[in-house]
């Protein structure tokens, strides 16, 4: 699954259980193409500057730095 189509879902989901309460808990289990995502941190020291990156980075909803998330080379 494309990485933006699983965050796009996963967003969904937690707008759906704000707005109605009523949505039990759920587990995805997928697999994407290799990313980097960081969080909403004004430090953006991790990455170096970015674009040396290899993979697409991604900001994303969480606090952190840059993470990657794809298989060990």
């Amino acid at each position: 699954m494309n990485f933006s189509e699983a965050l796009a879902l996963q967003e969904e989901i937690v707008a759906q259980k704000e707005r109605t309460g009523l949505l039990p808990d759920e587990l995805l289990l997928l697999e994407h193409e290799p990313v980097f995502t960081i969080g909403r941190t004004p430090d953006r020291s991790s990455l170096l500057g970015g674009a040396h990156l290899p993979h697409p980075l991604f900001s994303i909803n969480r606090g952190g730095q840059a993470t990657y998330h794809g298989p060990d080379n």
